[in-house]
């Protein structure tokens, strides 16, 4: 293992985090300047629309990474361009079907969501979303590839480059065209990330050729069987953002979603920060499962009281400055932001502490508790979101949905923990908890009336 190497994938994960962070901040101010929250509204709800699509990725990115870093373990590089360009052909010609069959029931769909001149914005706006999606899907296939050759690095930049390159054509494009504006943006940037992903495989495995274009049935059943607990995972995932802004466009109006939309990507931008290091422990995890499975437990247990030490001060200082970080991005302290972001921050907080266990179990390949996880929550998003949004409106929306969340995250870790003999009360480390008490009164007083 090139432990120089998987330094280096860790700082680029990283850094492409916060890069990308800081492009989000100016696009979304930007789009909110130009276009208004109705409108950026639209675009979110079009695009949560659009994503239920990704169940056709057969779960082919999590298998990809796992095939190509097999094949160049044994440097049987034939195998990996064929694994490559068969998983490629697949999601092409899979995800192209499956868009096709489901474009008219999508656009029947919206029309219960919203009505008027915002349904036929969206409308408009559909084809052109599934286009980007589907691009976007085919380059996931080389990207996840990338991370087989362990060259994170790369995959970090190609994501950079293409979130500049939308900020760029949204900065001259929407002020002419509206919403086309935005999604002409989002295709040539997904364009550009499949054109430049596949690029840089081919300098990897130069067996490649200049278009993938060899397919072979006996690796692709062989993909598609060790991706089905991928599949079950990416399925049950794909319905919680959609649902939540369908419930928030009933229940709290196309604004709201906007908000919703920013707060969201803002928190779990914090929470990519934190996590992304961590997947460079999934092959540690892999090692010590194959030759000292006792070792795992006190691994399990650093890695999880550092990602609390780390986690719990960055979320609770999120929460704290969420009005300057509304007047700043928005423009004014808008009160359905910063409430919607503490909720999200208290919830993707806890959801976090669930990551050591996740990855423990994605390197030991008992994924049994991740799926069931992501099952709980996908199942109790449904009637949580519905009920909160009827009960309390938009905000109970929020909460409904990040108790589901919540619920499955508990279901990931707490069995990992009783299964390894780890207390529950290690849930709290020892060592941060007068740190807790400190943040959790802080966040309390600062939110009493003066």
């Amino acid at each position: 293992m090139n432990k120089r190497q998987i330094g280096r994938n860790a700082i680029a994960s990283i850094l492409q985090i916060l890069i990308n962070g800081v492009i989000l901040f100016v696009l979304y101010r930007f789009l909110l300047e130009v276009i208004g929250a109705k409108q950026f509204g639209i675009w979110s709800l079009v695009m949560a629309f659009t994503s239920f699509a990704s169940v056709a990725n057969l779960g082919f990115p999590g298998s990809v990474v796992k095939f190509v870093a097999q094949s160049m373990a044994y440097e049987d590089s034939k195998k990996a361009s064929l694994v490559i360009q068969t998983s490629a052909i697949a999601i092409a010609v899979i995800s192209g079907a499956l868009i096709i069959a489901v474009f008219p029931l999508i656009r029947w769909g919206l029309r219960f969501v919203i009505s008027g001149d915002a349904l036929a914005s969206a409308v408009a706006l559909l084809p052109f979303s599934f286009l980007a999606f589907w691009l976007m899907m085919i380059a996931g296939v080389f990207l996840s590839a990338l991370d087989g050759y362990k060259r994170t690095d790369m995959r970090s930049m190609i994501l950079v480059g293409v979130s500049a390159i939308n900020l760029l054509l949204c900065i001259s494009l929407v002020p002419q065209y509206g919403l086309m504006g935005l999604a002409y943006s989002v295709i040539a940037g997904n364009l550009s990330a499949l054109i430049f992903s596949w690029h840089l495989i081919r300098t990897n495995n130069l067996l490649l050729p200049l278009f993938p274009f060899e397919w072979r049935t006996v690796i692709f059943k062989e993909v598609v069987g060790y991706a089905t607990k991928f599949q079950i995972i990416s399925i049950t995932g794909m319905f919680g953002d959609p649902l939540t802004k369908v419930f928030l466009s009933m229940f709290g109006g196309l604004s709201m979603v906007a908000s919703y939309e920013m707060a969201s990507r803002l928190i779990q931008q914090l929470r990519l920060l934190i996590v992304s290091a961590y997947q460079v422990l999934i092959p540690v995890f892999s090692e010590y499962h194959e030759k000292s499975p006792k070792r795992i437990p006190q691994a399990y247990s650093k890695s999880y009281e550092l990602i609390y030490y780390l986690a719990l001060p960055a979320f609770a200082l999120l929460i704290l400055w969420l009005p300057l970080i509304s007047k700043l991005w928005i423009g004014h302290v808008e009160n359905i932001f910063v409430l919607m972001g503490s909720v999200l921050a208290v919830g993707l907080f806890l959801n976090t502490l669930a990551v050591p266990a996740y990855f423990v179990s994605l390197g030991s390949g008992e994924l049994r508790w991740n799926v069931i996880g992501h099952v709980a929550s996908a199942i109790l998003n449904l009637p949580l979101g519905y009920i909160g949004g009827f009960l309390f409106g938009g905000y109970g929306v929020v909460i409904g949905t990040t108790s589901a969340l919540l619920i499955g995250s508990i279901l990931i870790s707490i069995p990992f923990q009783l299964k390894n003999n780890i207390g529950i009360a290690s849930y709290l480390p020892q060592a941060s908890r007068p740190l807790t008490y400190f943040l959790i009164s802080g966040i309390i007083i600062s939110q009493m009336p003066i």
